[in-house]
């Protein structure tokens, strides 16, 4: 119950369009629309995205990166 009350702007969005696109492949009777479809607004409905829990998530820790401030550049220089 606790993913229904995170209803957003863009997770409304993304099942308006999932159930147009359910609703076209249905009239149409295309069935690779109505799987996109489908995927589209099940996504939405249980607030996933492409890439799963925290699959996007990236290992960045700022109290490390404090640590080493020190940046050394290497001067690069094309021969002719």
């Amino acid at each position: 119950m606790n993913k229904l009350k995170s209803f957003g702007y863009w997770r409304l969005l993304r099942i308006i369009f999932g159930t147009i696109a359910l609703v076209q492949a249905f009239i149409v009777q295309d069935i690779i629309l109505g799987i996109a479809g489908l995927v589209v607004a099940g996504m939405a409905v249980l607030n996933m995205g492409c890439c799963g829990v925290n699959g996007c998530n990236t290992n960045f820790n700022s109290k490390n990166n404090k640590a080493n401030n020190d940046i050394d550049y290497e001067e690069v220089v094309a021969k002719k």
